[in-house]
């Protein structure tokens, strides 16, 4: 069997690419319409960079977010929290 024809199909790049979220698939289609003015097909090795190139992105945001987490100390809130009115709930009759 040849693998790697089933992998680079285009079915098989479309059943792949749904499984992706909304705005990925989004910009999937426009890196597909690249390679496709380039004169070439996609392929498996082509959704798995820009997959790959995506992660990359999304570490570097979420490193981010970390970060910004740490500065904030255990006993402070964040600021968005700290200034909301403390509700208090009515005793049940």
């Amino acid at each position: 069997m040849n693998y790697v024809a089933n992998l680079n199909s285009l079915s098989t790049l479309e059943k792949m690419s749904r499984n992706l979220p909304r705005l990925l698939q989004y910009q999937w289609t426009e890196s597909v319409d690249k390679i496709t003015l380039e004169g070439a097909e996609p392929d498996f090795l082509n959704l798995l960079e820009f997959v790959s190139s995506r992660a990359g992105v999304a570490r570097i945001h979420f490193d981010q977010l970390a970060i910004r987490n740490e500065r904030i100390s255990p006993d402070e809130e964040p600021s968005s929290h700290s200034n909301a009115p403390e509700k208090k709930l009515a005793p049940r009759s």
